[in-house]
C-alpha cells in the first residue's frame, strides 16, 4: 500500500501527544481497528462516548456502529474545530470516553 493508506494514531500520554501506532489500509477499516483497540486497551467506566471528527468524513456512520458493538449506547458525534484539523490533517477523528 502507499502513503495514503497508513493512518496514524496519536495519543494524549502523560499530558504530551504523541504518535503511538499505524494502521494500515482504508480509512473505514482503520477507523474500526482503532476503535477495538481502544476499548481493549482502555474500558470504558461509561456507556457514553463523544465522537470529534473533521465535518467532512464518510466514514461518521462507521464509527459510531463500532462504538455501539463495542457496548456504547450513546455517542455523540461533533466536528472537530479549525485547530485540530490544522495540526492532525483533514480527516481527523477522536474519541473521547472515561476510561477505568
Amino acid at each position: 500500500p502507499g502513503l495514503d493508506n497508513i493512518q496514524m494514531l496519536h495519543s494524549v500520554e502523560e499530558g504530551k501527544m504523541k504518535a503511538s501506532k499505524k494502521y494500515m489500509g482504508k480509512m473505514n477499516v482503520a477507523l474500526k481497528k482503532y476503535v477495538q483497540d481502544l476499548i481493549k486497551e482502555k474500558p470504558p467506566i461509561f456507556e457514553e462516548a463523544f465522537v470529534v471528527m473533521s465535518s467532512n468524513m464518510p466514514e461518521k456512520d462507521d464509527v459510531v456502529a463500532e462504538l455501539n458493538a463495542q457496548g456504547f449506547k450513546k455517542v455523540w458525534v461533533v466536528d472537530a474545530c479549525s485547530t485540530i484539523c490544522c495540526h492532525y490533517g483533514q480527516r481527523t477523528m477522536g474519541v473521547i470516553y472515561l476510561q477505568k
